[in-house]
């Protein structure tokens, strides 16, 4: 392991969200966001460089706001692991996207139009959306009868290595009957260039925003695959480094194209109660921004600043309508409903509607959309006022910090009740825990090939590869958001063209493609933090 001890040691955690830009931690630890970041050195359109290829100068940066948009993409694919059998078997699917959608709230700054949760685009846990080994997936029971689009029982061909490749088939062989990540990726991709082009040539903002969140599906996969994988550890031994763990038995090894026998490439088995963990955020594995135990700070903070409940609407209203425009009827009315759906939840209410208590999980998300959809027109409303009138950092500071306090106070009584149902159902599959044969059996059995997720993944916090494999992330999203552009804006290019070099990416070290541009940056990219400077 003493090449491990020679790379960088500030590294850490690689979930969903960002790390702040003021922390320390910024540029050696990474999370997805902090990979979506990337983006902003990126062109949006034309503009002609290398290749045909966008390039800065002469065209359109992705904002600060489309990269929110591609973000919410890929943060849905962290999310929907929420809807799988654990939490299936113990919540109703309309209570899961009540989840999701208050922590969407908390992770983006926004929760409707197109950063709204909605069951079709949270979707569901599929293991080829992270390219996690679908090993023991649903303990011998069809995961199909807790939701039809779940993934059907394991084909063992699916866990066998492909030896073209050196990768386990379910990673990119799709020559067999099973679905791949390299398929799923491809498809995601598909119709993220058939949306885009038709964005640009209707000039319709839904089909650009729905463009930009098919693209950050299909990066969060991408991103997923030297984190997930044994990549890094496998092109460290490429390199000549021998003592590297590569998450293999040391009789699994298969003859490489240059003649040396290497460990295949894989990745770990991910089971149910590892999300669950993490939501709860109990755990730092998957997710470690936006979890239950974050939301509930918020309420007790704000609930701490505010006032008594009338003169915290008084004092926003004060506030909002001091903005230009600000006092328009649709802001007012908006308001109003608002502040119905506070006085119901105070003792004797007399807002006209039931108690949170008492709302069917549907009646909830109605109350929830109503209380956000406000909060986002208020924010829209700002953003819009700061680009026509700047000078007004004062005004926009109150009303911002104040709207924060009456959001998180309108809606701690209507969440209450979706945490209590989540916390109290999904605690008791929190416990589970992969047993520990599975977990230790890659070290102990010199045969064995199936990692566990929690061993092999580079997301946790504190390990020395987060560093290198979001970097890597990094060189890959670069690389195919660039391709992605391109054939947005050239339309005789045949999406294949575009693809295919992307899905490239996923690759054994010592399997290489002489001819793949990206390829030959990660590797080079693994042989620089490892060479004498």
């Amino acid at each position: 392991m003493l090449i491990l001890i020679c790379l960088p040691a500030e590294v850490y955690a690689f979930g969903a969200g960002n790390i702040p830009s003021y922390s320390h931690m910024e540029g050696k630890a990474f999370r997805h966001g902090d990979i979506e970041d990337t983006l902003s050195e990126l062109a949006k359109g034309a503009g002609k460089g290398l290749m045909g290829i966008g390039v800065l100068g002469g065209a359109k940066k992705f904002t600060g706001l489309d990269i929110k948009r591609v973000y919410f993409g890929n943060w849905l694919r962290d999310y929907s692991q929420a809807m799988d059998i654990a939490g299936l078997k113990k919540l109703q699917i309309q209570s899961i996207i009540n989840l999701c959608m208050a922590l969407g709230f908390l992770a983006h700054g926004y929760a409707t139009n197109e950063f709204e949760v909605t069951e079709e685009r949270l979707g569901v846990y599929l293991p080829v959306e992270h390219i996690d080994n679908p090993k023991g997936y649903g303990e011998g029971e069809d995961a199909r009868k807790y939701h039809p689009k779940l993934r059907g029982p394991v084909d063992p061909r699916e866990l066998e290595v492909d030896y073209r490749t050196g990768m386990k088939n379910y990673i990119a062989n799709e020559d067999g009957p099973w679905d791949t990540s390299k398929g799923h990726v491809r498809r995601v991709l598909e119709k993220c260039i058939e949306v885009g082009r038709s964005a640009r040539r209707s000039g319709r903002k839904e089909e650009n925003y729905e463009s930009l969140r098919l693209l950050g599906t299909a990066l969060h996969t991408l991103e997923d695959f030297p984190a997930h994988s044994n990549f890094c550890e496998l092109a460290l031994v490429s390199l000549g480094y021998k003592e590297v763990f590569v998450h293999m038995g040391d009789q699994v090894r298969i003859q490489a194209p240059n003649g040396r026998m290497v460990a295949p490439l894989v990745t770990g088995t991910f089971g149910g109660s590892d999300f669950i963990h993490s939501l709860l955020g109990e755990a730092t594995d998957h997710i470690s921004e936006a979890s239950v135990s974050d939301l509930t700070k918020e309420f007790d903070k704000a609930r701490s600043r505010s006032a008594n409940q009338s003169q915290a609407s008084a004092a926003l209203r004060e506030l909002i309508f001091q903005l230009p425009g600000g006092g328009d009827n649709d802001l007012r009315r908006d308001m109003e409903g608002v502040e119905r759906l506070r006085a119901s939840t105070q003792p004797g209410g007399t807002g006209g509607t039931k108690p949170p208590d008492q709302m069917s999980p549907q009646e909830l998300h109605a109350a929830l959309w109503q209380v956000l959809k406000f909060r986002d027109s208020v924010m829209k409303k700002i953003e819009k006022t700061i680009e026509k009138i700047p000078g007004l950092g004062a005004l926009i500071e109150k009303i911002t910090d104040n709207l924060a306090v009456f959001i998180y106070t309108t809606l701690e009584p209507f969440m209450k009740p979706v945490l209590q149902s989540a916390t109290s159902a999904l605690q008791s599959g929190s416990a589970e825990v992969i047993n520990s044969h599975d977990q230790y059996e890659v070290f102990n059995d010199p045969r064995a090939s199936d990692p566990t997720h929690s061993f092999l993944s580079k997301d946790h916090f504190g390990l020395i590869l987060n560093e290198p494999a979001g970097n890597l992330a990094k060189v890959i999203v670069s690389h195919s958001v660039r391709m992605v552009v391109n054939a947005w804006d050239d339309p005789s290019i045949h999406p294949r063209q575009a693809i295919e070099p992307i899905l490239s990416c996923m690759f054994h070290p010592d399997f290489p493609d002489r001819n793949s541009q990206v390829q030959r940056e990660m590797l080079q990219y693994m042989d620089t933090i490892v060479s004498p400077r």
